[in-house]
């Protein structure tokens, strides 16, 4: 395995860890409305 590909699938993880986190938080946002 390459430096270069290991970077790679370090950022494409990256990338779908903040997707994740923006819809944690989306329904964390959800939530706190109807509460």
């Amino acid at each position: 395995m390459n430096g270069h590909h290991h970077l790679g699938v370090l950022l494409a993880h990256d990338i779908s860890v903040e997707k994740a986190l923006e819809k944690v938080e989306r329904a964390y946002a959800k939530l706190d409305v109807k509460l």
